[in-house]
């Protein structure tokens, strides 16, 4: 009967390890040449090897919503890696001090794991972004042919971002270089969505842009009902988070099995 139990306990440990994340703290290269050491979450698909997510959070760091990406991503068939940008950078939070991590710089991060993930026995070197507000505006800089072309022998393939920044002028000045989606609400007063309509028709991506309506910023998270500053909201929605994320699956889906 005992070895009974230890088969069951051996079955179990063995189905269920991956759904939890393992932590680790990684050391990124920027194009300069300088370092920095960044932890991160790592979410192993339950089938090995499988293609790769990297998850960037927004101005104000890691959330649970975050994590929630993660397993949901997981679940999905593909490994997930929730990356902290700011952790021994700027103490889990930009959002008034923009430059002490900036969009630029955390595109390079992305890049830089993606080289590290590649060499992982759970990789099989296929490896999406996906980027949520300040990673958002990261994920943008990181699908374009400017940056990718200085990463030549990297598999970063695609790509989706949440409610970004939408620099016109950027946009008009780089090119888009890999599959790109992007969401946002039509009363987001962090990230108008006006800019990002622009980015969609330069970029031509037709139909990878969805413009949620009546929706705020961060309405894909759990739980959140606040006003900064007197007028950047953020809500969530469960409607228009289920219909978000079932965009992305569809889109990673096609873009990176």
């Amino acid at each position: 009967m005992k070895k009974i139990y230890i088969l069951i306990l051996i079955f179990f440990t063995s189905i269920t390890s991956n759904l939890f994340a393992r932590s680790e703290q990684i050391e990124l290269t920027y194009l300069d040449g300088s370092k920095v050491k960044l932890w991160m979450d790592v979410y192993k698909a339950n089938r090995s090897p499988a293609p790769t997510v990297i998850v960037l959070h927004g101005c104000g760091g890691i959330s649970q919503d975050h994590h929630f990406w993660g397993k949901s991503i997981q679940s999905w068939g593909f490994n997930s890696v929730v990356l902290d940008s700011f952790s021994g950078v700027a103490n889990g939070n930009v959002c008034d001090k923009p430059s002490l991590s900036t969009p630029h710089q955390r595109s390079q991060q992305a890049y830089s794991l993606a080289s590290w993930i590649e060499k992982q026995e759970w990789s099989d070197r296929k490896i999406g972004l996906i980027g949520f507000s300040h990673g958002g505006w990261a994920t943008l800089i990181a699908s374009t042919k400017e940056l990718r072309s200085l990463y030549p022998s990297n598999n970063m393939i695609t790509a989706v971002a949440f409610y970004p920044h939408c620099d016109n002028y950027f946009i008009r000045t780089h090119k888009r270089d890999i599959p790109l989606q992007i969401h946002i609400g039509d009363a987001d007063t962090w990230t108008p969505a006006l800019p990002c309509q622009t980015t969609a028709e330069v970029w031509d991506l037709r139909d990878n842009f969805y413009l949620y309506k009546d929706q705020h910023h961060h309405f894909d998270r759990l739980n959140i009902n606040t006003i900064t500053d007197g007028y950047k909201i953020s809500r969530s929605d469960p409607v228009a988070r289920e219909l978000s994320m079932n965009r992305t699956k569809k889109f990673f889906d096609k873009t990176l099995k």
